[in-house]
């Protein structure tokens, strides 16, 4: 073997030694990776998820945001077609109904509309309406009560 190999090797030698003796004497400074325990992960899953979920409830309640009106007519909609003569209906204004999103996608409504009879008279019928939403402008029944003359919701 020539002179300039056999230099090489030591050299070789020499650095993979000194780096052996290196990761000795700093291995015990050396950070050592934390093991997870089941109980940590269950842990950092579960934040995880819920932090997940209030961001995408977040996201929903900005999309749906001034929707309520939106809301309202609705649950005119689903009214209109169970009055007797649809076409005398009067809807309480705006300002008279209630609407309010809750429950993830749902908006609650309250409100009374105004509307003949089949003997020509005017009853004023209170309802209650939850319509759901994924966009803030397309819904879908959830539910739909009246108060009848007893004081109970009934379900329509």
């Amino acid at each position: 073997m020539s002179k300039p190999l056999k230099d090489l090797l030591k050299v070789l030698l020499l650095v993979i030694a000194g780096l052996f003796v290196v990761s000795l004497v700093l291995g015990p400074f050396m950070p050592k990776p934390k093991m997870e325990t089941p109980d940590e992960k269950a842990a950092r899953v579960e934040k995880a998820a819920t932090e997940e979920k209030a961001s995408e409830a977040a996201k929903l309640a900005k999309k749906v945001a001034g929707s309520e009106n939106k809301a309202i007519f609705a649950c005119r909609d689903l009214v209109r077609p169970m009055l007797k003569l649809p076409n005398t209906a009067k809807f309480a204004r705006l300002t008279e109904s209630q609407a309010t999103f809750s429950q993830g996608r749902i908006f609650q409504v309250r409100s009374f509309v105004e509307s003949q009879n089949n003997f020509g008279g005017t009853v004023r019928i209170q309802y209650r309406c939850e319509v759901s939403t994924e966009d803030g402008e397309n819904f879908a029944r959830v539910s739909l009560a009246t108060l009848d003359a007893s004081g109970q919701w009934k379900q329509w």
